[in-house]
């Protein structure tokens, strides 16, 4: 079975569209607030592991399939939505190609099940969530649903439920792994400068994650991608968070060598200058590299000091960051 826009009216290509999670914060997932309601319930359902998953048997057309399957996600019955998250589960096993149109087809039950005050139901989702993750092969997934399934899992980090955190921890980590591309990266590094203090905290932890997968694969990504990973550096250095302070400053020391002194500094310099972060965050960068705590110096002085990076120019490690150079040079001569 191969499911498709000709095979059932459900899908559609003439939008993508994966907003169907706008999740607040106060959801309230805990547990020992459902545990009477719920043992009856969870001596009916068991969490199937991904190797129990069987394939799916559609003895009716597939229009009625997925009818029936969007009313037992929506029903008020908690052990027919159970078992319907994992008909969603099977249908991404044997069909990881299918898996952007179930999200389309099924988004408004999918955002209604991540809000119920059942962690055994909003486990098995993210076990769904999981396993659509660590089948993820190019062209499988919309980018635009990763980085949906990015934020999701980042908010459920924060949940009550030791049920659910553990789930999305563990989905975040077969991102970082598995899937970190630009935009995915991006979208961690804009959640780490949240407003919201655990969202942002949690965020940034799996920026410093994702970067240790990737190490000097940096070099590689697009410069809009580095800059916001130094935006979100500068934001953490700037919380109340020690840990995540620790962890901002051991990437500024692996990126100044991985770029060369010289290319770091004068980067920074283009990220005050284009009003990125601020010379107060910029001076802490180059202290935290430093690793000694001195008088502050006029940072303008101490940047003017050094040479600006052009295409063509010596400088160490030259063979990366050539895209990040030419936009320095670029904006200079604009403003110049």
């Amino acid at each position: 079975m191969k499911l498709n826009n000709e095979e059932t009216s459900f899908y559609s290509h003439q939008k993508t569209d994966f907003s169907f999670y706008t999740p607040t914060f106060e959801i309230d997932d805990n547990e020992s607030n459902m545990r009477s309601s719920d043992d009856s319930i969870k001596q009916s359902t068991t969490y199937l592991s991904f190797e129990e998953l069987n394939e799916i048997q559609i003895e009716q057309d597939m229009n009625r399939f997925f009818e029936n399957l969007s009313e037992e996600l929506g029903s008020t019955d908690w052990i027919v939505q159970f078992h319907a998250i994992d008909k969603l589960r099977s249908l991404n096993k044997y069909f990881p190609q299918d898996t952007n149109y179930l999200f389309i087809a099924f988004r408004t039950q999918i955002s209604s099940l991540l809000n119920v005050k059942r962690p055994f139901i909003v486990k098995n989702l993210l076990l769904f969530f999981l396993e659509v993750i660590r089948m993820f092969k190019p062209g499988f997934l919309e980018k635009d649903l990763l980085i949906k399934l990015t934020e999701i899992l980042i908010k459920k980090t924060n949940s009550t439920s030791k049920l659910i955190r553990s789930v999305a921890e563990e989905g975040l980590k077969e991102i970082s792994t598995r899937c970190i591309c630009d935009e995915v990266l991006q979208a961690m590094c804009l959640m780490a400068q949240a407003r919201h203090k655990l969202y942002s905290e949690r965020a940034f932890y799996f920026v410093v994650f994702s970067l240790d997968m990737i190490k000097e694969r940096i070099s590689e990504f697009q410069p809009q991608t580095l800059k916001e990973v130094f935006r979100a550096i500068s934001y953490t250095l700037e919380s109340q968070s020690s840990k995540n302070k620790e962890f901002a400053k051991s990437i500024l020391k692996y990126l100044n060598q991985l770029m060369g002194t010289s290319n770091f500094q004068c980067y920074l310099e283009f990220l005050v200058n284009a009003q990125e972060i601020s010379s107060i965050s910029a001076y802490s960068m180059l202290n935290a590299i430093n690793e000694k705590s001195v008088c502050r110096p006029s940072l303008a002085n101490e940047l003017n000091q050094r040479k600006s990076i052009v295409p063509g120019t010596q400088i160490e490690n030259q063979t990366y960051f050539v895209e990040i150079n030419k936009e320095i040079y670029e904006f200079s001569n604009f403003n110049n």
